[in-house]
């Protein structure tokens, strides 16, 4: 499955795991891509609630095999 997210485009079939990050102290919101241990591509969000939103429609789109999200 593919995602986008404004000029990223990230390939999940060469990701191993997908984990988020909030470093609240910076308002930093980072959705990370791992790949053998090693983060692979990231992307950034405004805020928690759209970091958690895309996280939630990645996990549903790879549930119901979708090949394309666009977030």
């Amino acid at each position: 499955m593919w995602v986008a997210k404004d000029d990223n485009l990230i390939n999940l079939n060469n990701i191993d795991s997908i984990e988020f990050e909030i470093c609240e102290d910076d308002n930093q919101f980072e959705l990370n891509f791992y790949k053998n241990d090693k983060i692979n591509s990231y992307l950034f969000f405004d805020n928690k609630k759209e970091l958690r939103n895309a996280f939630l429609n990645i996990k549903t789109a790879l549930k119901n095999n979708k090949k394309f999200l666009e977030l």
